[in-house]
């Protein structure tokens, strides 16, 4: 219920309170103190919030300032279309209620995937329309595997594969959308000038097979059954065990979407229908660049939020980008856990229900939301909300904010 900043006393760390104004001045000294090629960046792992407007807001009037979000995960198929539609990653959304076939690579979509009420009547509507039909590719025979109507072990790490060995069937049998193969083609890029079709020919199921254990002959199965069972719809989360999937697996993978005309069509990937009247747009706003996309000790103040995407983030990832042993780490946080345990300063944020929180738009919805999470409880004494933390630093630093 106070700030804390920790030491490291003979190998130890210690914890001590210090007041709101010494937490603010040790780190806007920080941000004055970074030099050219390093940055103050702030992770906002709920991005799409009134707080996420603030952080960017701090970040563009920084010279160094950088927003980073946390690796893609849930969101990574609906954000690889929009880049390769040139649209901003929220633009789209995932029309499962009117789907006939869903292919999930690894999607935990009874497990805690997206909104639970919106999955919750998905599978209410399979018990009794017996759609959609959902192949579940998994290496692991999960709650949401076991309600699939098929389950389709692979070996870890060979997602990207096997979506490789779907599109060389679709293509070689003309089952795909000869747009769609189009619409690949100029985001596929290779140092070998191989073209995208040319490149499938070389993922037979025969080839496959050998790479992810399941049997060529399934693979034409499935392959055949995503085209003449449409609209269907693809989308990849990667192994739970194993972290995101890489983003040539996640091109792969959101490529079949285009090659079955999923892309722009009722039961697929639509336009997400906004509400304009809510989005204001500022000029100068930094994008969200992903943590692991930045360049290795590069950072020398780091501002973490405590709002958690549901995925964890190892350490390892964050510790490889900070400048040095003396970069600052700082968690708006309630608790001194996870990715605050190795915050220097924690300045204590309020609880979910102690105060009043927007709801960001759930990545897969194809309707734009707005949503307020209403204060039931007081916060403790001391807590501090991040966007009043923001106010005092940008006083510090002496910068105008809003």
């Amino acid at each position: 219920t106070s700030p804390l900043r920790r030491t490291q006393k003979f190998g130890t760390a210690e914890s001590s309170a210090i007041t709101l104004d010494e937490a603010t001045d040790i780190i806007a000294g920080a941000i004055r103190s970074t030099s050219s090629g390093e940055s103050v960046a702030i992770l906002d792992q709920q991005p799409g919030r009134d707080i996420s407007l603030q952080y960017r807001r701090l970040c563009a009037r920084l010279s160094h300032g950088v927003y980073l979000r946390a690796p893609m995960i849930e969101d990574a198929t609906l954000a690889v279309c929009a880049s390769m539609m040139g649209l901003p990653g929220e633009s789209l959304g995932f029309d499962l209620e009117n789907a006939r076939t869903i292919v999930s690579f690894g999607a935990p979509l009874f497990d805690g995937w997206g909104t639970p009420g919106r999955m919750m009547q998905l599978a209410e509507n399979r018990r009794k329309n017996g759609r959609p039909a959902i192949l579940q590719i998994e290496t692991r025979q999960s709650r949401t595997a076991l309600q699939a109507d098929s389950w389709i072990p692979i070996r870890p790490g060979t997602e990207g594969v096997l979506a490789l060995g779907l599109a060389n069937v679709l293509v070689q049998e003309r089952l795909c959308n000869v747009s769609g193969l189009r619409a690949v083609a100029p985001d596929f890029q290779r140092s070998d000038s191989t073209s995208f079709a040319e490149l499938l020919v070389s993922f037979t199921p025969e080839i496959v097979s050998a790479a992810t254990g399941i049997s060529a002959d399934r693979i034409r199965s499935v392959a055949r059954t995503m085209a003449a069972d449409s609209p269907a719809v693809v989308l990849g989360a990667g192994d739970p065990a194993g972290g995101p999937l890489r983003p040539e697996e996640n091109f792969a993978i959101a490529s079949l979407n285009f090659l079955l005309g999923s892309v722009g069509r009722q039961g697929g990937i639509v336009a997400r229908r906004q509400a304009a009247e809510l989005r204001a747009t500022e000029p100068g706003l930094p994008t969200a660049n992903q943590i692991q996309d930045l360049p290795d000790r590069s950072i020398r103040v780091l501002l973490l939020d405590g709002a958690e995407s549901g995925h964890a983030i190892p350490w390892s990832l964050v510790e490889r980008k900070l400048a040095d042993e003396k970069a600052l780490v700082v968690s708006f946080s309630p608790y001194p856990a996870g990715l605050s345990r190795h915050a220097e300063i924690v300045v204590p944020s309020p609880v979910s229900l102690e105060s009043l929180q927007d709801v960001p738009t759930p990545f897969h919805s194809p309707v734009e939301t707005f949503s307020l999470s209403a204060p039931l409880l007081s916060p403790p004494q001391g807590t501090v909300e991040p966007a009043e933390m923001i106010k005092r630093i940008t006083a510090a630093l002496g910068i105008a904010s809003e």
